[in-house]
């Protein structure tokens, strides 16, 4: 799959000067003319770095950034600034704001070249490491639910089979199945724990409304 770019500019000049550079990187475009509708677009077009220019009428660059970035879904999404500005207070604000960088307009190909692979290289790098480290969470919870249950669920389906094989002429038919019906439940938490060791990738799926599980299906 190519990497994706949104351009976002108001100026028709700088879709054509850019778009093509970008295009000769091997990356696919998008141009977006205003800011306004930037995270439909980004929900749609799903790209994986933004090229947005500071000074536009509607919504400036800044405000689009901070909004970007305090939204839990789009804030990783790497972001280049455009603008024609050298002042470095203001700059240094798109920084702060989470900016990955930015050019100075006229831009130079060589110069985009650099920063937008830096920053999606960066950004690859960052994904890689949450992965990581979500994996290693997933880890320490898999070898804890072992430490603290597989004891307890060995002796309770060790006793239940007990009873079962001492008592069985004695037990109605509504005990037995209730054992038989306990002893199913202790086996799937067993085979639960068991997928949980063999876990590979971490994938979610949704719960409840907001709340998401670990997909122990698509292992």
């Amino acid at each position: 799959m190519e990497t994706r770019i949104l351009l976002v500019d108001d100026e028709e000049i700088n879709h054509i000067a850019i778009v093509p550079l970008l295009e000769s990187l091997n990356f696919e475009c998008k141009s977006l003319y205003n800011a306004i509708f930037i995270k439909e677009e980004i929900q749609e077009f799903k790209p994986d770095a933004i090229i947005l220019d500071l000074h536009m009428p509607g919504k400036d660059g800044l405000t689009t950034l901070g909004e970007l970035k305090a939204n839990d879904e789009m804030c990783d999404i790497p972001i280049l600034i455009v603008t024609s500005m050298t002042d470095k207070a203001l700059l240094n604000s798109c920084l702060e704001f989470g900016a990955s960088d930015y050019l100075v307009k006229p831009i130079d190909f060589i110069d985009l070249k650099i920063r937008l692979k830096s920053a999606l290289l960066i950004s690859h790098m960052n994904k890689r490491l949450v992965k990581l480290e979500r994996k290693h969470a997933v880890d320490a919870m898999v070898v804890s639910a072992n430490h603290h249950f597989n004891q307890d669920l060995t002796v309770l389906k060790g006793s239940l089979e007990l009873l079962v094989g001492m008592n069985s002429e004695n037990l109605t038919e509504k005990q037995l199945k209730l054992i038989q019906s306990s002893l199913k439940s202790v086996n799937n938490i067993s085979k639960t724990l068991q997928s949980m060791s063999n876990i590979k990738n971490v994938n979610y799926k949704n719960y409840i409304d907001d709340t998401r599980m670990i997909d122990f299906d698509s292992q």
